[in-house]
């Protein structure tokens, strides 16, 4: 469910075909039943999905953007996602717990003597090289991928081009054509508006608006429905002090569970970092930089993929007046086409890669947020 506003940031409605066989782009035909003129652009997208990075490297090799990487083709293995993150788990341990003992080096410093190891470096040794050991098992065997083994699979990239002078209509499905085979690809409603509801009128008084739009969002169809919406809310503050009275959400059935702020001096220095249920008024000084993460949830969110609008309204004064910042959201989650093919063509599950593997590299998608806003 989208709704699209004139002067707003408009991300067109644009997706991937994926297909086991090849359809070549001028045997691709999208039909959107607007009256609205609108145009459809379809690129092929193969090659850089067939191409595995790591030979870019090679001398010689042809320059073309390469976006086989090493995280698919552990998946093409089946790998073990438990192990690996259990190894890199212990890797940030260690580098933790080696930075309290040691101290950290700045970058490009060179170690010009040896250093005594302590009786607890040398017993967790034997781990980490028995670690060492299995991931380079990994990487010898990726140095040996040439890429034939990859499944045959062709990615084409649609995207549908709708000039922004809308007029008031609702398309709730799209048409298209591949060679011969026709299929309906039916979706929520794209809502398109000739008009700006009084909602989401805005004067940004006394502040710089720092996100103007936020166009995605992390995580997965894995995280039981919760999603953060990363500095959805950014803006710095004036030579005026202001005061956030709350902030309203509109055109969206998804629910806000809260919000967390962290704040940032005139300097750059953190100032805090806490949690807000969106309805306390707060106290912000003038020169502060103020990024507000939006923790959400749905049972959308359980989808594979998503794609919703919001608007985020705060509501904020400024010498006794009242103001407003708009902020649209466009809560987008799509997934590498290379990961798609494989769990739906090759049925690979991915459970474990998203559970454990993914916070094991970037940590989780959500912050620890209050236990009390849980489903």
């Amino acid at each position: 469910d989208c709704d699209f506003f004139e002067d707003y940031m408009y991300a067109g409605p644009s997706f991937l075909i994926i297909s086991k066989k090849e359809i070549g782009k001028a045997n691709i035909e999208i039909k959107l039943p607007i009256q609205t003129s609108y145009s459809v652009e379809v690129r092929e997208d193969t090659q850089r999905f067939r191409t595995v990075k790591y030979l870019q490297e090679r001398p010689g090799a042809e320059l073309v953007q390469a976006n086989f990487e090493f995280e698919h083709f552990l998946m093409l293995r089946n790998s073990d996602w438990k192990e690996l993150a259990r190894i890199r788990n212990e890797e940030l341990e260690y580098m933790v717990w080696h930075d309290e003992h040691y101290g950290a080096l700045e970058p490009g410093t060179e170690i010009t003597e040896e250093r005594t190891l302590s009786p607890e470096d040398l017993e967790r040794q034997p781990k980490l090289n028995e670690n060492e050991a299995i991931m380079n098992t990994y990487y010898e065997a990726f140095d040996e991928f040439d890429g034939n083994d990859i499944p045959e699979y062709y990615i084409y990239n649609v995207s549908i081009n709708i000039p922004e002078n809308f007029s008031d209509e609702t398309a709730d499905h799209i048409d298209i054509r591949l060679g011969e085979k026709a299929l309906r690809l039916e979706f929520g409603e794209w809502r398109f508006h000739s008009e700006v509801p009084t909602e989401l009128k805005r004067d940004n008084y006394g502040i710089r608006q720092e996100q103007i739009a936020l166009l995605s969002i992390g995580g997965s169809a894995y995280d039981n429905g919760y999603a953060l919406l990363p500095e959805a809310l950014s803006f710095v503050i004036g030579r005026d002090d202001i005061t956030v009275e709350g902030v309203d959400v509109f055109g969206t059935d998804i629910e806000v569970l809260g919000a967390h702020i962290r704040l940032e001096n005139a300097d750059g220095s953190a100032a805090s970092d806490y949690y807000w249920d969106m309805k306390m008024p707060l106290d912000f000084s003038a020169g502060q930089k103020v990024l507000i993460d939006m923790i959400v949830y749905s049972e959308k969110l359980l989808e594979y993929e998503i794609f919703n609008t919001m608007y985020f309204t705060t509501h904020y004064t400024v010498n006794g007046r009242e103001h407003s910042m708009i902020t649209p959201c466009y809560v987008r989650r799509s997934n590498n086409p290379v990961k798609t093919y494989l769990t739906v063509f090759e049925g690979i599950d991915l459970h474990d890669y998203h559970k454990y593997y993914i916070p094991a590299h970037y940590g989780p998608n959500l912050p620890d947020f209050p236990e009390s806003w849980r489903k």
